[in-house]
């Protein structure tokens, strides 16, 4: 690791004493601060009795962030792992939770597959308003899947007069790695030295219309993405994005029609190890998300709400033949699903007496998918099809007290049935007090679920599902602290968190014909320190940082024969240490830059190269320092244009987030941008 975590004091000083910037980073725990997300009503940040991050997308986009995957990586307690290249499988641990621990949504849109699975590698920040981050269970409020947290993507909320952005960037990379003439042993053996690898290249545009007159706002964006990828072959990947909001109404009224929809399409050589095998495989995803909002105050004190959301995901594998005598394993085959969400949701809030606000609400939801898979290899000519369906009814209640006062308290409660698992109930409750002026002490525990997927209902064939499995559950419990000095000029906190999961479901080897694979037998915990600290001044430079301390544990293994969950063992993809630090500066009037450093500890994983079945290894720490720059170089009226440059993994960095698969290299980029409004 060319960074160790004694530089990092070092660093923190270069960054906190730079010159004053009007461009401060992502700001993950301003007190003052309104957010939605944690009790589903705008509540000041400073009384919420749970760790939340806000991340604005104005700032993420200034700063190069074209993915919210990349985004979230500033998150404590967040571990982002992706597959190699750009386009790869990518996936989010928070808080040591699974990967499906965390609900993810776009305008109250879950973008989840039925179960939690989500590759974060597909969504980009054009056209995002915001993404706050709750941290902690929330299933109280938003059901399966919210676990570890909840991940809500807000689009822009055009207003006033109308204003087209349009930019496009180039960029380029070194590669890893080469074809077997370069590289024959890889990733065995790595590349020798002295290969030229050679590079790849990004290209993107995007373009912006935003605006509002009266009581219509409204925001359009369409954006495009491709890259050769970090690999010599097969490696293309193609991203096309357009996003959109209306939203009609004003004080005590207001309806809202939201809609994204991402075409995804990434090639890849490699296989479960990493080995270089495949000219020709690919996988294309096509998500659609389309959420209608309306609320009203039909008395003075009460509040109505309605929403319908669609959320349909389209996922397809092919790999046909590299070559006429290519019929070996299970080359030749295609992989389809689709699976849709359908939900409507009806809630109240109530202004009661004292400022405590009541929320009652219900949920009705129904889930669909199909698979299919073809195969026509060495397995001989064979196809299997499934098509199955299930429902989720939902009634919940939340009380907010004082959301204003010096001592608030949230309570809430749910009641899920579900056609696989019957009923199940969640709670939670927490409380937050202003210990003194500027000091806050935040308390909060509950329970949270996650439904299994349809693969562990229903599958057939190979591998037998099982539809009585009953829902992976939680407990947690958090205590927090946090502090602001020289009038909110530095802002310090730290959470303590403990979670409990157990009922996991676990695949388990047929013993007998027809038995079923999967289980609920497994149990885990996860505990850790999350230290947060924010430095800025007006009209001038910032530094937000953090240090997360994580500890996880398999308590029950089940059958252990899974090397994935063995009995005493930490989570796997889980850095017991992660350190993050941003900061900005101005260099003039026009030009702002800064840089971010990422430092994660070393974290178990599993090797797949050697043993089909897994071998657990370690892979080593690392530390990422980017840098990126924005320079205002025509700035007159309602017209600008501005250029921006970044660099990703600037000491070049050799490291991987998923065994065998290495993260990419230095990377430049340069854009330009110019809006106008008319």
């Amino acid at each position: 690791m060319v960074l160790s975590f004694h530089l990092v004091p070092l660093v923190v000083l270069v960054f906190t004493f730079v010159p004053a910037s009007a461009q401060e980073p992502s700001d993950t725990f301003r007190l003052g601060e309104i957010v939605v997300t944690a009790t589903r009503i705008p509540t000041p940040r400073g009384v919420v009795p749970v760790a939340v991050t806000v991340l604005k997308g104005d700032d993420l986009r200034s700063r190069g962030i074209r993915f919210v995957a990349d985004a979230l990586r500033e998150v404590p307690g967040a571990s982002v792992v992706r597959s190699g290249s750009h386009g790869g499988l990518t996936s989010l641990f928070l808080r040591g939770g699974a990967s499906d621990y965390v609900q993810v949504m776009v305008d109250g849109v879950v973008l989840n597959d039925p179960g939690g699975a989500i590759d974060l590698g597909q969504i980009t920040t054009e056209n995002i308003d915001r993404i706050e981050v709750v941290r902690g269970p929330v299933s109280v409020l938003y059901g399966s899947e919210a676990v570890t947290g909840v991940v809500h993507i807000f689009t822009l909320d055009g207003e006033g007069r109308a204003r087209l952005t349009v930019g496009g960037n180039v960029g380029v990379a070194g590669r890893r790695n080469g074809d077997a003439s370069s590289c024959p042993g890889y990733p065995g053996t790595p590349c020798p030295e002295e290969s030229d690898l050679g590079s790849y290249t990004t290209r993107s545009w995007d373009a912006t219309l935003i605006g509002g007159a009266r009581l219509v706002r409204y925001s359009l964006s369409a954006s495009s993405f491709d890259t050769d990828g970090a690999y010599a072959f097969n490696n293309d990947y193609a991203n096309r994005t357009v996003s959109g909001r209306v939203s009609v109404g004003g004080e005590g009224a207001e309806v809202a029609l939201t809609a994204r929809y991402t075409d995804g399409l990434f090639h890849f050589p490699t296989d479960g190890a990493g080995r270089l095998t495949d000219e020709n495989v690919y996988r294309s995803s096509e998500s659609l998300a389309v959420g209608l909002e309306a609320g009203r105050f039909l008395l003075p004190r009460f509040e109505a709400r309605a929403a319908l959301t669609y959320h349909d995901g389209d996922y397809r594998t092919v790999d046909e033949s590299d070559a006429p005598g290519d019929t070996l394993g299970f080359f030749a085959s295609t992989n389809r699903s689709e699976v849709n969400r359908r939900k409507a949701v009806l809630w109240g809030n109530v202004h009661l007496p004292g400022s405590a606000i009541a929320t009652i609400g219900i949920e009705v939801e129904r889930q669909s998918g199909i698979s299919d898979f073809e195969s026509r290899s060495q397995f001989g000519p064979f196809e299997s099809y499934t098509s199955n369906g299930r429902s989720n009814r939902a009634v919940y209640a939340q009380v907010v007290a004082a959301p204003t006062g010096r001592l608030t308290t949230t309570v809430g409660a749910r009641t899920e049935k579900n056609d696989r698992f019957s009923s199940f109930q969640t709670w939670r409750a927490g409380a937050s007090f202003r210990v003194l002026e500027g000091t806050t002490l935040r308390a909060s525990a509950g329970t949270a679920f996650k439904e299994p997927t349809f693969f562990e209902n229903f599958a057939e064939g190979f591998t037998l599902g099982n539809p009585d499995l009953k829902p992976e559950q939680s407990r947690s419990w958090e205590i927090g602290l946090g502090h602001r000095f020289l009038g909110g000029q530095v802002v310090v906190g730290g959470t303590w968190f403990d979670q409990r999961f157990r009922d996991l479901v676990q695949y388990r080897g047929q013993i007998a014909p027809g038995q079923l694979n999967y289980v609920n037998v497994g149990e885990a915990s996860s505990r850790g320190l999350e230290i947060e600290a924010r430095v800025g001044r007006v009209g001038g430079g910032s530094l937000t940082g953090s240090w997360v301390r994580l500890s996880t544990e398999v308590i029950d293994a089940g059958s252990g024969t899974d090397p994935l969950f063995q009995q005493g063992q930490t989570l796997i993809r889980r850095a017991r240490d992660r350190v993050h630090l941003t900061g900005a500066t101005p260099f003039g009037d026009r030009l702002r830059g800064g840089g971010t450093l990422t430092v994660v500890g070393v974290r178990p994983d599993l090797d797949f190269l050697t043993n089909p079945n897994g071998v657990r290894v370690t892979l080593p720490g690392h530390a990422v320092l980017d840098l990126f720059a924005d320079y205002r170089v025509i700035e007159r009226g309602f017209r600008d244009v501005t250029i921006r440059a970044r660099i990703d993994n600037l000491l070049d960095e050799d490291y991987s987030e998923n065994a065998n698969f290495p993260a990419p290299g230095r990377a430049l980029s340069l854009a330009v941008r110019a809006g106008t409004g008319f």
